[in-house]
């Protein structure tokens, strides 16, 4: 369904060879939710990952061109004494892409369709582009401080959240991801891994992914928040070279949720038990914590 979503957009655009400004559309959408630049957040050396379209392919032909071309006629000797078959494989690739590397091609934009291919995006930005599908629609910058306290407690300076921007959707889009999101972990592919998880008290909402890569291990993905009908929380998961989202990576999410709402499971489908949540009411802390005058801090109850 999404091969066929995304080769409908790239053939809209002109195909191969498009007829003035293409809209890529799907690129457009991604970048609107936060990929392909940083989300903010107060940390340094924060990546913005990589959103592929058609002007950046012709980038990236133009400063790697040079290199496939040598090795489109040198080919890889060094990979041949031991893999024939890849090193052939590897020379045609070269050629192909000295020759024609410049072209966005149909077979990338499906692969787009479903975040493979050149995508590159970090658990951060997952993680806030599902906070805004569960906040109705607003993209904020994440922090990690909440406020700036004096050494003795006499002055706070608070944190205000900063809006980088609303995502591009209508508001019945917005309902219909919520809807689709929260089916995932009951009947979907997260439905293994929270199959037991109490969803009358807190529903998760979420989607299962799988990342691959050349050479490696297919690494798992697992994005959510929670509740669904009152979202305080949002968590992504990702284990590299771990497997699939539904084998790996939402089992581990569930487990956090068991944390924050105090639930714990015997591995009796029939016996999951209720205990001491880590936060009060399964909410995030609202008020700041005291600080005395001797700098030290009054412990807020959970």
């Amino acid at each position: 369904m999404f091969y066929n979503f995304g080769y409908q957009m790239w053939s809209k655009d002109g195909g191969l060879h498009p007829d003035g400004e293409p809209e890529e559309a799907m690129a457009e959408m991604a970048r609107g939710y936060g990929f392909g630049s940083p989300t903010g957040v107060d940390l340094p050396y924060e990546t913005g990952g990589r959103i592929p379209d058609r002007e950046w392919k012709r980038t990236f032909w133009e400063e790697t061109r040079e290199v496939n071309c040598e090795r489109a006629e040198s080919g890889y000797p060094d990979i041949a004494e031991n893999d024939p078959s890849q090193a052939a494989y590897l020379k045609q690739l070269a050629h192909e892409h000295c020759v024609e590397g410049f072209e966005w091609r149909a077979s990338e934009a499906i692969n787009f369709s479903i975040g493979q291919g050149d995508v590159l995006v970090s658990p951060l930005q997952l993680a806030s582009a599902y906070a805004s599908i569960a906040n109705g629609g607003t993209l904020y910058e994440p922090r990690v401080a909440k406020a700036m306290v004096a050494a003795d407690g006499s002055k706070v300076q608070e944190i205000e959240p900063t809006v980088k921007n609303e995502v591009p959707v209508s508001d019945e889009t917005i309902k219909y991801l919520q809807e689709a999101l929260a089916e995932v972990t009951t009947s979907g592919t997260g439905g293994g891994a929270f199959s037991d998880f109490p969803q009358d008290q807190v529903a998760v909402a979420g989607k299962t992914g799988s990342a691959d890569a050349q050479g490696r291990q297919v690494s798992s993905w697992f994005a959510s928040y929670a509740p669904v009908d009152d979202p305080q929380y949002a968590i992504v998961v990702l284990v590299s070279q771990g497997g699939t989202g539904g084998e790996t990576a939402a089992p581990i999410a569930r487990e956090i949720y068991e944390g924050l709402y105090g639930f714990s499971s015997t591995g009796d489908t029939e016996d999951v038990k209720e205990g001491k949540p880590l936060l009060p009411g399964g909410k995030p802390h609202t008020e700041l914590p005291v600080v005395r005058q001797d700098g030290s801090i009054e412990t807020l109850e959970p």
